[in-house]
């Protein structure tokens, strides 16, 4: 499951996650991941296809990061930039 989410007073909010996607990620496989924001518009993508595209007027700026519930990862690569 991918999920997008935000963290507010410190602590993450699931109930009010902005997406829920259904994502099956098998150990030992690469996954690109790509995370694209302008204005109030998120969109996630997964191996070059789209699996979120919301909108939230919550945040206009802040911090952005990666995170794993109940399993492991492994990030290379990762950068943040304004475009």
């Amino acid at each position: 499951m991918i999920r997008l989410v935000a963290k507010t007073n410190g602590h993450f909010d699931d109930g009010a996650a902005l997406a829920r996607v259904p994502a099956l990620v098998r150990r030992g496989t690469t996954y690109p991941v790509h995370i694209l924001t302008e204005g109030d518009r998120i969109q996630v993508f997964l191996n070059g296809k789209r699996i979120i595209d919301v909108t939230d007027t919550t945040y206009v700026d802040g911090h952005i990061g990666l995170n794993v519930f109940g399993g492991r990862a492994a990030y290379q690569d990762t950068c943040a930039k304004e475009l």
